[in-house]
């Protein structure tokens, strides 16, 4: 088997010089054609709602503004985490989707 490849070899020089010189031209081609980004991104898909309620105590805020909106968007499609902070007289809340997701 492998005398006959090495006999096929031998015979037809210009054949196998041409196919390199072939597969060589598709490998750089293809690797001109490769999409390289610097800097990928890898940050997840978020939204944040920032809500404000001036004056209001944090366990306020949370009661009257956070957890009624926590409550409606917890059906969301694609949420793999939800987070909210309540501060005096201000809700944020970020949902974070999974990948795959679009921006």
């Amino acid at each position: 088997m492998i005398d006959t490849l090495a006999r096929f070899v031998t015979r037809n020089r210009l054949f196998i010089f041409i196919m390199v010189a072939a597969l060589i031209g598709f490998g750089v081609r293809a690797v001109m054609n490769l999409p390289i980004e610097a800097f990928p991104d890898v940050q997840d898909v978020q939204v944040v709602v920032i809500t404000q309620q001036p004056g209001q105590a944090p366990e306020e805020v949370e009661r009257a503004v956070s957890l009624p909106i926590e409550r409606a968007l917890a059906g969301t499609p694609g949420v793999t985490s939800m987070r909210s902070v309540s501060i005096t007289g201000l809700s944020v809340i970020t949902l974070i989707f999974g990948d795959g997701t679009d921006d």
